[in-house]
């Protein structure tokens, strides 16, 4: 145990969450290295449901993370930075065509955002049933419209 009390992961089971999900990261599907890639500190492995709040080390709470996904999950856990709700930066870059990956890569991040404003609409509905003022500054944000 560290001097914190949490148990550090074992890098057996670290390797074994890469390995299975291939090395890519989670969120945004980009590669994290490999099993023979020396670059595989470019992985992140990241745990759902945090150890502070009763997650453990076990592999079905551990995902692959890039270190840009894995970045912004702990600013919108922690509330220290930018979240964005609906798209990661490579999905922004595969969807504007910056990124210069192949169209499947493209039509995957379109299909996380789908997946997130369905996620978005019933957050909306939430707001208006116990935060409408909240629900507005949200459609402001969005549609520059308060009317909705």
């Amino acid at each position: 145990m560290s001097g914190s009390g949490r148990q550090k992961l074992a890098q057996s089971t670290r390797r074994a969450v890469l390995e299975r999900d291939g090395y890519e990261c989670q969120e945004c599907d980009e590669p994290v290295g490999g099993k023979h890639n020396p670059h595989v500190e470019t992985a992140n492995v990241h745990h759902k449901e945090p150890v502070s709040e009763g997650g453990t080390n076990e592999p079905d709470n551990l995902v692959t993370l890039c270190k840009g996904c894995h970045k912004e999950k702990h600013q919108s856990q922690t509330g220290t930075g930018k979240y964005r709700a609906v798209m990661t930066t490579t999905d922004r870059e595969r969807i504007s065509g910056e990124s210069g990956d192949p169209d499947k890569k493209k039509y995957e991040s379109v299909s996380r955002v789908r997946s997130r404003i369905e996620e978005l609409e019933k957050d909306a509905e939430l707001l208006k049933e116990h935060h409408p003022e909240l629900l507005d500054e949200l459609r402001e944000a969005v549609c520059g419209d308060s009317n909705g």
